[in-house]
């Protein structure tokens, strides 16, 4: 996870880490495309992450219904998304950060769907946002000629 090395130096008061488990399966994605989304979850959980505080993020394979998928997981100890807001957050235009454009969640969100993929929120309130990405998993011989 390049993204997260980029992003370290701006991490200076808060812990950031990343975990990708070895079995991560194999996504047919726009690297950039996904580096852009996942640098802005990283901004906006260390802007939100108080001092001290950590920053998770994880990759892993999970089979649902729908076939294996990749789980990227951005998870902060910040005050969370409020409930009331869980709602309107990847919505254009809505942010309740002072000078945010509210782009960037659906920034975010465009990048995901636009690779087949889904993004939910999934942190409860006063425990920190915990954003889950997950993009279909192809395995080697879905992707030989």
């Amino acid at each position: 996870m390049d993204v997260v090395r980029r992003y370290a130096g701006l991490a200076t008061k808060v812990r950031l880490w990343a975990n990708v488990t070895e079995k991560v399966l194999t996504c047919l994605l726009d690297r950039d495309q996904i580096d852009q989304a996942l640098g802005e979850l990283l901004e906006n959980a260390i802007h939100h992450t108080p001092a001290h505080g950590e920053i998770r993020v994880t990759a892993a394979p999970v089979a649902l219904p729908a076939g294996m998928r990749v789980r990227i997981t951005v998870q902060d100890t910040g005050p969370g998304v409020p409930n009331e807001d869980k709602e309107r957050i990847f919505e254009p235009f809505f942010s309740k950060r002072p000078g945010g454009s509210g782009l960037g969640l659906a920034i975010v969100r465009q990048i995901v769907e636009n690779h087949r993929g889904t993004i939910r929120e999934t942190g409860g309130a006063n425990q920190g946002a915990r954003f889950e990405i997950e993009l279909p998993a192809h395995t080697k011989q879905e992707m030989s000629p």
